[in-house]
């Protein structure tokens, strides 16, 4: 499974810990610039944390230029059955995130898979964000503990 989510209203430690709940087992980070203000979220600070689960993929699957690629998506997609792994961006909300857009919403189309975004404690499909955007309704989500 692919799941997204935003670190913007979380910690490190936070961030551990839904990893955790989930059995979440490889970190992308999809951010093209991967240096925060927010103390524990810049790259290298990521990669001690989170040591061999951690992955900068910001060059083929970041927001800014040269954005997502074909190839990136191609290799995410692959991975994808090689065990449950998380999008990291600084967007809280996943419609306000390129990994909405330009990473999930191709996925689902254009590969058959349906990513979870990771929103407080709710998990929310790319398909029912999309449906709800369409009709202008409340999204259905699951919901998690840590």
């Amino acid at each position: 499974m692919i799941y997204t989510i935003g670190y913007d209203h979380l910690t490190p430690a936070q961030l551990a810990a839904v990893i955790r709940a989930l059995g979440i087992g490889r970190l992308l980070d999809v951010r093209s610039v991967p240096y925060s203000q927010r103390p524990g979220f810049a790259k290298a600070a990521l990669a001690k944390t989170f040591g061999s689960v951690y992955q900068w993929a910001g060059d083929s699957l970041g927001g800014r230029p040269p954005g997502v690629t074909r190839a990136g998506l191609a290799a995410l997609a692959a991975s994808a059955e090689s065990g449950d792994q998380v999008l990291l961006c600084k967007e809280q909300s996943p419609g306000e995130c390129h990994r909405y857009h330009t990473i999930a919403l191709p996925l689902l189309h254009d590969y058959g898979l349906d990513c979870l975004h990771i929103f407080e404690d709710e998990l929310i499909e790319t398909s029912e964000l999309e449906a709800s955007i369409a009709e202008d309704r409340p999204y259905l989500c699951e919901t998690f503990a840590l």
